[in-house]
């Protein structure tokens, strides 16, 4: 297709899993999920695709929107917790 579509692919994928390593969040789910994540990007390279763990159809989407969602919702708690504890 060409090499500007592979780039945009490849950028598109990076960005898939770049909420889970942003600077300012620097927690170990975010960390875990993100490892998770961009090792099954990276195994359909190689060439194992579809990867048994990921799942098929639509469940990969699914668990990528549960941990997105997991991650925001636990960065709320701490917004919160770091209020009480500061006044």
């Amino acid at each position: 297709m060409g090499s500007i579509l592979l780039f945009l692919g490849v950028l598109a994928l990076l960005l898939l899993i770049y909420p889970f390593f942003v600077p300012w969040k620097k927690d170990t789910l975010s960390l875990a999920l993100g490892l998770y994540f961009l090792m099954t990007i990276l195994v359909t390279f190689v060439g194992h695709f579809p990867m048994p763990i990921m799942g098929y159809g639509i469940s990969p989407i699914i668990g990528y929107l549960i941990a997105i969602t997991a991650i925001q919702k636990l960065k709320i708690e701490q917004t919160k917790k770091e209020r009480i504890y500061k006044r």
